[in-house]
C-alpha cells in the first residue's frame, strides 16, 4: 500500500537532490570550461576585476595584495584557472579554490609554507573519529 507520507518524502527527495546538481555543475562548468578573454595589461586589481566578471566567478583578497602590482593582460582561451594563473604571473600572488567554487588570493610564499585549512579539518576529523576517512 502507497502512502501519503512515503510519496511525499520521495517527491522532497528527488527535489532537493535535483537543486543540488546544478549548484555542483556550476562549480566544475566554471573550472574546466574555456572561453576568450581579451584583458589588457595594466594595474591588477584591475585586471582581476575583469577577468572575474569574464569568468563568472567570485574572487576575494585583501587589497594590500595587489597594491602596486600589474598584469601583463590575458588574451586567448583559458580555462578559469589557467587565466588566473596566468594573470598572476610574475606578481608573488597566487590562488585558491573553494568548494563553493570561489577563489581567494593569497601570497605565493604563504601557499606553500602552510597547509590548507581543509586538510587540518580533515585530519582533526580522522583523528576524532578513528575511522581513516
Amino acid at each position: 500500500m502507497i502512502s501519503a507520507t512515503n510519496v511525499l518524502r520521495t517527491s522532497t527527495m528527488g527535489l532537493l537532490l535535483l537543486s543540488l546538481q546544478p549548484l555542483h555543475s556550476t562549480a566544475i562548468f566554471a573550472q574546466t570550461e574555456r572561453q576568450t578573454y581579451n584583458i589588457e595589461a595594466g594595474p591588477l586589481d584591475l585586471s582581476l576585476t575583469r577577468f572575474g566578471v569574464q569568468a563568472h566567478i567570485n574572487m576575494a583578497g585583501r587589497s594590500t595584495l595587489t597594491a602596486n602590482k600589474r598584469s601583463n593582460g590575458l588574451h586567448g582561451d583559458f580555462s578559469t584557472e589557467a587565466g588566473l594563473a596566468r594573470l598572476l604571473e610574475g606578481t608573488g600572488l597566487s590562488f585558491h579554490r573553494h568548494a563553493d567554487g570561489s577563489y581567494e588570493l593569497q601570497s605565493a610564499t604563504s601557499a606553500t609554507a602552510q597547509p590548507s585549512q581543509e586538510f587540518i579539518s580533515d585530519d582533526y576529523e580522522e583523528s576524532a573519529s578513528g575511522l581513516g576517512f
